[in-house]
């Protein structure tokens, strides 16, 4: 009997997971073709077939800007099992979230950030209103794929750094490949890993970094692969200038964590222009610079004294730095570029929830913030997802935001 409700016990936060998050995204399933999806997906000729001659295009050719094969792979095969209608898109794109946010919860757990943390940890990635454009909206498709390929690789580098095994190190390479194929920011998992063994189990052995070096190559392949044959990224700086694009980057960082914290104006687009910042003594630049010191600050003292903390902090600004301009693209801002850093931002949050409580917090405040803030995130992605409805509802979104 106690093996019995031991296995449902562990069944259950899975279950709450998937039914929480299927529930705050259903209403994705009556979306129309929007924006990019007209050409990527409706008008994709490419995606019609799977014969060999097909699957040779499909490898050999960029999406639009991006060299994506696996993102225009995978709506080839909903459109061989559902047909032409948005439907069947959309519900490919919440499956790879609901499995995302299950690898998500199973590497809390690994990492020992305890049984109820990581549940709430969990949910609240999921049902955060700064993933909805990644799920809701079918050209997106690249965020969930690869976000799914990285936290997976990210498994099997966390049993291959425990047993050693090269079956586990063998997943670790393909897994990361898959992911890079459907997304050229997930170059970044090596040095993710590297950080976990730094400053999560504070070590460096001679065979992970030799690990890692495969890793690397890899990546670098991908990704020169991608700059090369790619016409607009890697090609001009925001402003004419790299000075320009850094300043406007580090209030872009300070705006996500904000949006992190209050998900209440956002937009499936921000434009350029009206971003751009060319003087560090701009108060909001300077504040922005203040703040990113601040934050390097607290991932060194993290470091130095020896806090897990480290590699939450290091994880948020890892994943999220190629999406800064370091290498330019066009845009400056986009909800979807957190599908990988939030996560990072959350554990935090749940750390210092967690120390709050040590210094005697009430539980039940401390469990009931938590609550709140998964139900008020799932209500807000759950409104949010109707503006992915139709072209209509997109524009209007972004007419509101134009005059507020």
């Amino acid at each position: 009997m106690r093996r019995v409700t031991a296995r449902l016990g562990s069944c259950a936060p899975p279950l709450v997971i998937a039914l929480v998050t299927a529930l705050t995204y259903a209403g994705s399933f009556d979306g129309a073709f929007v924006a990019d999806d007209l050409p990527a997906v409706r008008g994709n000729e490419l995606i019609r077939s799977l014969a060999p001659a097909n699957l040779a295009a499909i490898f050999t050719s960029f999406d639009d800007a991006n060299y994506v094969p696996l993102k225009v792979l995978s709506l080839a095969v909903d459109y061989r099992l559902w047909g032409p209608g948005p439907a069947g898109f959309h519900f490919t794109n919440l499956l790879l979230h609901v499995l995302s946010a299950l690898l998500v919860h199973r590497i809390l757990l690994r990492l020992e950030l305890g049984a109820l943390p990581a549940l709430g940890v969990a949910l609240l990635w999921a049902v955060h209103p700064l993933q909805v454009e990644s799920v809701a909206w079918i050209s997106e498709r690249k965020n969930v794929l690869s976000g799914f390929f990285f936290f997976g690789a990210f498994v099997a580098y966390l049993a291959w750094s425990e047993s050693g095994r090269a079956a586990h190190y063998v997943a670790l390479l393909v897994l990361y490949a898959l992911a890079l194929l459907s997304k050229m920011n997930t170059v970044v998992l090596p040095a993710v890993c590297l950080a976990y063994e730094v400053t999560f189990r504070w070590r460096l052995r001679r065979r992970d970094w030799l690990a890692s070096l495969p890793l690397f190559a890899l990546g670098a392949l991908v990704v020169w692969f991608n700059l090369d044959g790619n016409p607009v990224h890697g090609r001009r700086y925001h402003g004419g200038s790299a000075i320009v694009t850094g300043l406007t980057s580090a209030v872009m960082l300070m705006r996500y964590l904000r949006n992190t914290v209050l998900p209440t104006d956002l937009s499936w687009w921000y434009g350029r222009e009206n971003l751009l910042r060319d003087s560090a003594l701009d108060p909001v630049v300077l504040l922005s610079l203040l703040g990113l010191a601040a934050i390097a600050a607290a991932t060194i003292w993290s470091i130095r004294t020896r806090r897990p903390a480290a590699f939450w902090l290091l994880w948020f600004g890892i994943t999220l730095a190629p999406m800064l301009n370091l290498i330019p693209f066009p845009s400056l801002i986009q909800d979807r570029y957190m599908y990988l850093p939030l996560l990072g931002l959350l554990v935090l949050a749940a750390n210092a929830l967690q120390a709050a409580m040590r210094r005697g917090a009430p539980r039940w405040a401390i469990g009931s913030l938590a609550v709140a803030a998964i139900l008020a995130c799932a209500v807000l992605s759950f409104q949010r997802v109707e503006v992915f409805d139709t072209p209509e509802s997109l524009r209007r979104d972004w007419e509101a935001r134009r005059h507020r």
